[in-house]
């Protein structure tokens, strides 16, 4: 199997090779594992889910300094890996069988590895984004609830002893150990739960929809599809403009990463992703442009109407 490195600086991505992710001090080195022997790298191209071909591990990912209400140094943040631990040995089943903590600044890494297996990309981030809602769940602490943007194949991570360059701190492998994670023997079971509840979720928006139309004129069934109609990354940006669409599907914070949620061009939708904002439903939830600002803003369906009137025809 191949490993892929990029150095990535603001908007730019760069396949490297491995030499030089071991070498270089001025940019920010990821790695991601899992690739077929005749993958063929591009520089300019990172890898897609559909190319990876095993996975043997899986992170929790967790920022600890954003979702901290206080400062929080380094230090303390080494701290609070210790702290975790001693929590997950004596509490849970099978959150506790980590094999590697990466510190990586904001964030801790919590690896679980297993033997290599195959997945489809599908099954994989349904089956891990369960563990995440496990984890966040059995925690119960915000400053401790994982980034449900790491739930993908083709995840890349930052590489141990690389440098951060936002700030100039070392990532760090701070705890070791020989444990495979019965988490894996789980995936079938976890996925179809996932896939059950997210269908469920679908099934009653589409119901509460259809309700809203039912109780509206045709003239205003066309104003909802016309609505609909519009980029809801341009939505998403005029609820909150200081957030930067990257013309992929992410926004960029300010704090040099992204903001969780993403947007959908299949569906043209905004989806949660685990992020703070538009976070009404779970972390697979998705809106259309109706329920954003209707949710946003705190609307009656009537106000969400009137909204769009003014949006689209004003003067």
């Amino acid at each position: 199997m191949k490993t892929e490195y990029t150095a990535i600086w603001e908007n730019g991505v760069r396949v490297i090779s491995e030499e030089e992710a071991k070498s270089n001090t001025t940019e920010n080195i990821y790695y991601l594992d899992g690739l077929p022997d005749d993958y063929v790298f591009e520089k300019w191209k990172r890898a897609k889910d559909e190319d990876v071909a095993i996975k043997w591990f899986f992170v929790l990912d967790i920022d600890l300094r954003s979702n901290c209400d206080f400062e929080i140094s380094n230090e303390d943040i080494k701290l609070e890996a210790e702290k975790i631990a001693d929590f997950l040995e004596n509490e849970d089943e099978y959150l506790w069988e980590w094999s590697k903590i990466v510190f990586s600044w904001n964030w801790l890494h919590l690896y679980y590895t297993w033997e290599p297996q195959a997945f489809t990309k599908e099954e994989y981030s349904m089956w891990v984004k369960r563990i995440y809602k496990q984890w966040d769940n059995f925690m119960g602490e915000k400053e401790w609830y994982c980034d449900y943007a790491c739930s993908n194949l083709a995840r890349i991570l930052r590489l141990p002893w690389s440098i951060n360059q936002k700030n100039g701190a070392k990532v760090e492998i701070i705890a070791q150990r020989e444990k495979t994670s019965r988490l894996f023997w789980l995936i079938k079971a976890f996925a179809k739960k996932e896939n059950q509840e997210r269908d469920e979720r679908e099934a009653k928006r589409k119901k509460e929809m259809e309700e809203i139309l039912k109780k509206n004129n045709n003239w205003n069934n066309a104003l909802y599809d016309t609505i609909n109609t519009i980029p809801a990354y341009q939505i998403a940006q005029l609820l909150l403009p200081e957030f930067t669409y990257d013309w992929k599907k992410n926004f960029k914070n300010k704090k040099w990463g992204y903001t969780g949620y993403f947007y959908n061009a299949d569906t043209n939708t905004i989806v949660n992703g685990g992020s703070r904002y538009f976070d009404w439903g779970d972390t697979g939830s998705w809106w259309n442009n109706f329920s954003l600002v209707k949710n946003w803003k705190n609307f009656t369906n009537r106000e969400t109407f009137d909204f769009y009137k003014k949006l689209l025809w004003q003067k």
